[in-house]
């Protein structure tokens, strides 16, 4: 992890998951890994090309990811929502998938992803 080598560092906390299925530590360990190597890639300007194009999945993800690393959590958890609740079909489950990707790198009980996870039960029924 402190080398930048995501890869090789989520396929450590995979192995120790293997072993360890129930292993916590690793498990957000290993999310937060995925979340870095994504993050790596992310692009500030990504925000405002999903404001301009909100049917677009992958700018979405690609958005909700920026406003994470950039300490927007309620944004990036609000778009998401506001994602699953417009999209359907495969789409709507990436979106669902990868804001619940989001909320493993936070502790349940934080604030934030409880009131996101009430809005995204919302959004689904």
């Amino acid at each position: 992890v402190e080398q930048g080598d995501w890869a090789a560092a989520e396929a450590a906390y995979t192995a120790i998951l293997a072993a360890e299925p129930g292993n916590e530590q690793a498990e957000a360990a290993r999310a937060q890994v995925r979340f870095m190597a994504r993050a790596e890639l992310s692009d500030p300007s990504s925000i405002a090309r999903a404001d301009a194009a909100p049917d677009d999945i992958d700018a979405q993800l690609a958005a909700a990811d920026a406003e994470v690393a950039t300490d927007a959590i309620e944004a990036a958890f609000a778009r998401l929502v506001a994602t699953v609740a417009r999209a359907s079909g495969p789409e709507r489950d990436r979106a669902r998938q990868h804001l619940i990707g989001l909320f493993e790198l936070f502790p349940a009980d934080d604030t934030r992803v409880t009131a996101a996870r009430r809005s995204l039960a919302r959004a689904l029924f």
